[in-house]
């Protein structure tokens, strides 16, 4: 039996505006190019495959079922689905899928595409595969209708299939039967998106251009092209002077009052998620020791990191999960306080005394501006129990792509836990994609699943109260300031940017206009 739990969309053409921008363009509309600066270089398009710098570009080309806008309220939007049902028991997910949308090869697009990418997904156990797994069976009965039999409910499936670009529909025509190891279109991508691939020349740029035959509203914007730079201050510099129109990733926290300042900039931090954290390796010394962990916990000042490293634009982390999410944040929870004889008394017990003013050494790998700073006040703060931290910082590809060999000892990162707690999950249960602490506890693997299994969300927030509980004791992180905004930098003599009202999907170029 079918509910009503269910989104048909908007009606008449609301949907449209809603989607692709609020009026149809004209050649006189039309914008020639627009420009955002990228911090590296594409290994890969099919960002399926694996995490790449294509994460936030292949919005432009790929399309999900559905996307979740950036905030502030996190709203799920039809994408190449138009409309879903979710049965009673949450067994049953059924899909209608939009109409005339084609490949940009010409070829249609149907159901088929959306049920081989799934099942893909989950038979090469990628990182997008967990929320997959609930999936028992996918049937097509026809071209634009799909239904997804699930083995048990899942509180999360919904928010985790909209939330990121991991859930892209890939062409089943070109992929199905071969390898996505070595595909010649991981580097020459065939999407359903308004832009459409045109050249990749390696360390310079990636272009697109506007795809014709898009199936919703024709973006004004003619080609985009993101041009590689590895430095964020040269990007600040270039969005200053205008030779790009905006930045692929946040610029550094101590710029964004500067650009925002600048005439023609302008910096847009809709609230989110976003947590800062030091994360252990709790396989190695001395690490694999909770007292140690404990220690270095309350060694650390959170309220001076926020306001330092962050600028006093996050709050200082409270608790073990990110306190922006509200219904799930434990406020009885709270993180150690600074005290630095306990720390000093903890370290003693747990088998490293002072020795010569030192009582270990260990590296910290950071990549990014935000990360470096926290490190350097760590490491200042640390040194009043006699912990030496070495810093190493990494170029951030590389260090995303060497943190699973759990070769570090220790380093700092910012994601997004949230908007749904099933996004903290895949950072902490013990197989999680991005969970790189080497931490497995089966309980906190259980009550996440019971978590997910839990459809109302009284239930749910027990379960995710439990985890907290349980980390505060463990501690193989420790959160340092969270409640931040995923920012985005922009050039104002265009609008419509997907971080304006109304607030869309990160990198959703449908409705940039240029600026009355």
């Amino acid at each position: 039996m079918i509910n009503r739990r269910h989104f048909n969309g908007l009606a008449g053409g609301s949907i449209a505006a809603l989607l692709a921008g609020i009026r149809p363009t004209s050649a006189a509309d039309d914008i020639e190019r627009v420009i955002i600066g990228i911090d590296g270089d594409i290994k890969t398009f099919n960002i399926l495959q694996r995490f790449d710098n294509s994460w936030f570009p292949s919005t432009l080309y790929f399309e999900r079922l559905t996307a979740m806008d950036y905030g502030p309220e996190f709203k799920i939007r039809p994408q190449l689905a138009k409309s879903w049902e979710v049965s009673d028991d949450g067994l049953v997910y059924t899909f209608r899928l939009q109409e005339g949308v084609t490949w940009h090869d010409g070829a249609p697009f149907t159901s088929r595409d959306v049920k081989y990418t799934f099942e893909t997904i989950v038979a090469n156990n990628t990182y997008s595969a967990p929320p997959l797994k609930v999936i028992s069976s996918i049937e097509t009965p026809d071209d634009l209708t799909l239904i997804l039999r699930m083995s048990r409910p899942s509180a999360s499936f919904m928010p985790a299939i909209a939330t990121y670009p991991r859930f892209a529909i890939l062409p089943a025509h070109l992929y199905e039967g071969k390898s996505w190891d070595d595909h010649p279109n991981n580097m020459n991508p065939v999407g359903t998106g308004p832009f459409r691939f045109q050249e990749h020349r390696p360390g310079e740029y990636i272009a697109f251009t506007r795809y014709d035959g898009y199936w919703g509203e024709k973006p004004a914007i003619k080609q985009v092209i993101y041009r590689i730079i590895p430095e964020p201050n040269i990007q600040v510099a270039q969005l200053q002077s205008g030779e790009i129109h905006a930045l692929n990733n946040p610029p550094p926290l101590a710029m964004e009052p500067i650009l925002n300042n600048f005439p023609g900039c302008t910096v847009d931090s809709p609230a989110g998620p976003m947590t800062y954290y030091l994360a252990f390796n709790v396989t190695k010394a001395p690490f694999d020791k909770a007292e140690v962990r404990q220690a270095l916990a309350r060694a650390i000042d959170r309220n001076v990191l926020a306001e330092r490293a962050s600028l006093g634009i996050y709050r200082p982390a409270a608790g073990t999960y990110v306190s922006a999410i509200d219904w799930a944040f434990d406020d009885n929870v709270r993180l150690p306080t600074l005290d630095l004889a306990k720390a000093g008394e903890m370290l003693d017990a747990a088998g490293y005394p002072l020795n010569g003013g030192i009582r270990f050494a260990f590296d910290l790998w950071v990549s990014r501006p935000t990360e470096i700073t926290s490190a350097q006040i760590i490491r200042e703060q640390l040194k009043a129990i006699g912990v030496d931290v070495r810093i190493n910082q990494m170029e951030d590809i590389l260090m995303r792509s060497t943190m699973p060999k759990l070769e570090h000892a220790a380093y700092i990162y910012g994601n997004w836990w949230g908007p749904d707690p099933s996004e903290w999950a895949q950072y902490t249960v013990s197989k999680g994609p991005w969970n790189h602490m080497g931490y497995s506890n089966p309980e906190v693997d259980k009550l996440f699943d019971e978590g997910d299994l839990a459809l109302t969300e009284d239930g749910r927030k027990a379960a995710y109260s439990a985890i907290q509980k349980i980390l505060l004791e463990e501690m193989p992180r420790v959160p340092l300031f969270d409640s931040g905004p995923y920012s985005f930098a922009r050039r104002t003599d265009l609008t419509g940017w997907f971080s304006e009202d109304p607030v869309s999907y990160r990198s959703d170029l449908r409705r940039v206009r240029k600026a009355t």
